[in-house]
C-alpha cells in the first residue's frame, strides 16, 4: 500500500468508526480501485458497503475477500451478514457453518445461526443454538435479548418484555436491550414510555438510527407530527439509506401537504437507488 493509499485507508476507517458509512465507502473505493486488494481493504470496503445499504456491491467485494482468505472466519461471517441482508438464507447459513468450523469456540457464530434459524421460523433450532452459545460463555444479556426477540417474533409480547427486563438487569446500559424494550412498549401502545426508552439510546450506539425511527413512530401515534418529522429526519441523517424512515417521512409530509419537502425526500431516495 502506497503512502497515499494508506492515508485514504486510515481516513475511510475513521469515517466508518464514526458511522459516516458513505464517506467510508468512497474512501475504501479509492484504495480498492488503485489496486489495493489486501484483505484489510476488502474487509473494510465490504463492511462499509453493507452498512451503507449497497448490498449488491457488498456481496461482490466480500465474495472476493472470501476467495482471498478462505480460512478467515471473519470473512465468512461478513459473507453471511450480507447474504442475510439480501434474504439469501441458505447462502448465509453455509458461510456461518464454515465460520463455526474455523472458529469453534466463537459463540458469536452460534448466536448468528440462532437468528438465522429464527428467520426461517425454525425456533427449535434457534433455541438450540442459543443453548450452545450459552455453554460457550456467551454474554447472558445477549442471550436474554435473543430470547426476547424470538418471543416477540412468535407474538408472545409479554414474555419478550420479561426477557428484555432480565437483559436490562444484567446490563442496564446495553443498547440492544434498551432499544428492544422500547420496541415492546411501542407494540403495547405505551407511547410515552416508548419515547422515553428510545431516547435512552445514545448517538454512539449501533441502534441509534432505529431508536430515532421508533421515537418518531411513537410521536406519530400520539399525534405529534412535528416531533415525528424531526425524529425521522435525524434517523436519515444518521443512516441515509434508512428506507423505512424515508418512506414514513415522505408519507407524513405528503399528508400535511408539505409537498416541496416531500419531493426533496423522494429525490434523495431515487438518487441513492440509482447509485446502488
Amino acid at each position: 500500500m502506497t503512502p497515499e493509499e494508506h492515508r485514504l485507508f486510515q481516513a475511510a476507517t475513521e469515517a466508518y468508526s464514526k458511522r459516516d458509512y458513505e464517506s467510508a465507502v468512497y474512501g475504501f473505493a479509492q484504495v480498492f480501485c488503485n489496486g489495493g486488494d489486501e484483505p484489510a481493504v476488502l474487509r473494510g470496503y465490504g463492511r462499509a458497503l453493507l452498512a451503507a445499504g449497497f448490498l449488491r456491491q457488498a456481496s461482490q467485494v466480500i465474495e472476493t475477500l472470501v476467495r482471498v482468505v478462505p480460512n478467515d472466519p471473519e470473512a465468512h461471517q461478513l459473507a453471511s451478514q450480507v447474504f442475510r441482508a439480501r434474504a439469501m438464507l441458505p447462502e448465509a447459513k453455509k458461510h456461518l457453518i464454515l465460520a463455526r468450523k474455523l472458529a469453534p469456540r466463537d459463540s458469536s457464530n452460534l448466536m448468528a445461526l440462532s437468528y438465522l434459524a429464527a428467520d426461517e421460523d425454525d425456533f427449535d433450532s434457534a433455541y438450540e443454538y442459543l443453548n450452545l452459545a450459552a455453554n460457550l460463555n456467551a454474554d447472558p444479556a445477549i442471550i436474554a435479548i435473543a430470547q426476547a426477540n424470538f418471543s416477540n417474533r412468535t407474538g408472545d409480547i409479554e414474555s419478550a418484555a420479561v426477557s428484555y427486563r432480565r437483559a436490562l438487569e444484567l446490563s442496564d446500559s446495553h443498547p440492544g436491550a434498551i432499544y428492544g424494550y422500547a420496541c415492546i412498549l411501542l407494540d403495547l401502545k405505551r407511547f410515552d414510555e416508548a419515547r422515553e426508552w428510545f431516547g435512552k439510546v445514545q448517538p454512539d450506539d449501533e441502534p441509534y438510527a432505529d431508536a430515532l425511527y421508533g421515537e418518531g413512530c411513537a410521536a406519530y401515534w400520539q399525534g405529534d407530527a412535528e416531533a415525528a418529522i424531526q425524529a425521522w429526519r435525524k434517523a436519515l441523517d444518521v443512516r441515509p439509506s434508512f428506507k423505512q424512515a424515508r418512506n414514513e417521512l415522505y408519507r407524513l409530509l405528503g399528508k400535511l401537504r408539505r409537498w416541496p419537502e416531500a419531493f426533496a425526500v423522494a429525490r434523495d431516495y431515487y438518487a441513492r437507488r440509482d447509485r446502488d
